[in-house]
């Protein structure tokens, strides 16, 4: 009797995590697009239990820094920092602390990412474009694993979107005037596991290679194909998500989660 193997593959979209995509007025230096997440502290009212996603070391703290400096001086323990060089005695006590609730805000690395199951997050944020579709996901999933709603915010810096003109471009004709400026340098001293993919290398063009000597305008910061296809869909997000991990299609056409993120996303 012939051996038979069946496949069954469930995907993996988490239905009850919203994602949005908010750009920012800068890049590295725009730690203000963060203070909406302390909000809820000068109401009155509770923090948002919520991760903050980093791509380096430096970014993670100087945020810390600047979120526990507008905290009221009631909410300033509820904050802190995880990354990879902090001691592992600390890491454990942050990580519990986060986990019971003392801590409401994390701001980390990748380093805290690795194994996290909390069920209880109802906001996951990445500050900065990440490496790639797969690690957006794989931290947006650290969200909502007690299967209640939840958020997951994508803060963008413009220089994800904007395009330029290539070295070598010739000046005049079709020249709109709207060259943006060099995009902000990460910061340094990352881990090696948390560098961007596709610094700004103003030789290279969106796909890695030399830049042509043309007037077709290249975007300023490459991004990795799939990330792109996902942040610039006129389609549902989850649509564009399941193609690119060969996931099944959504249930329905209609996108009732599509609906709130567009909702959502105009709300900000």
């Amino acid at each position: 009797m012939a051996n038979t193997t069946y496949i069954v593959n469930l995907g993996n979209d988490r239905t009850n995590i919203t994602p949005l995509v908010v750009e920012m007025k800068g890049g590295a230096s725009d730690l203000a697009a963060l203070d909406f997440t302390i909000r809820e502290a000068h109401a009155g009212g509770g923090l948002v239990k919520t991760i903050i996603f980093f791509n380096t070391r430096d970014l993670a703290y100087r945020a810390y820094r600047h979120l526990k400096e507008l905290l009221p001086d009631e909410y300033k323990t509820k904050i802190d920092f995880l990354h990879s060089m902090r001691g592992d005695s600390t890491k454990r006590r942050v990580m519990q602390q986060f986990r019971d609730n003392e801590v409401s805000i994390l701001c980390a690395t990748e380093a805290a990412g690795m194994g996290l199951d909390i069920g209880d997050i109802r906001r996951v944020i990445q500050f900065m474009v990440p490496t790639s579709l797969s690690q957006w996901l794989q931290r947006y999933g650290r969200a909502g694993r007690d299967g209640r709603p939840a958020i997951a915010i994508l803060l963008i810096e413009q220089s994800v979107f904007k395009k330029v003109k290539p070295r070598g471009a010739k000046q005049g004709e079709d020249d709109d005037g709207d060259d943006a400026p060099p995009a902000e340098e990460d910061s340094a001293g990352a881990d090696a596991m948390e560098d961007l993919v596709g610094g700004e290398d103003a030789t290279s063009g969106a796909d890695g290679g030399p830049i042509p000597a043309s007037n077709t305008k290249v975007y300023q910061k490459r991004v990795e194909d799939g990330l792109r296809q996902w942040l610039e869909t006129t389609d549902c997000r989850r649509t564009a998500a399941n193609k690119y991990f060969e996931n099944p299609r959504c249930a329905t056409s209609e996108c009732p989660v599509q609906a709130l993120t567009l909702r959502l996303t105009m709300a900000i």
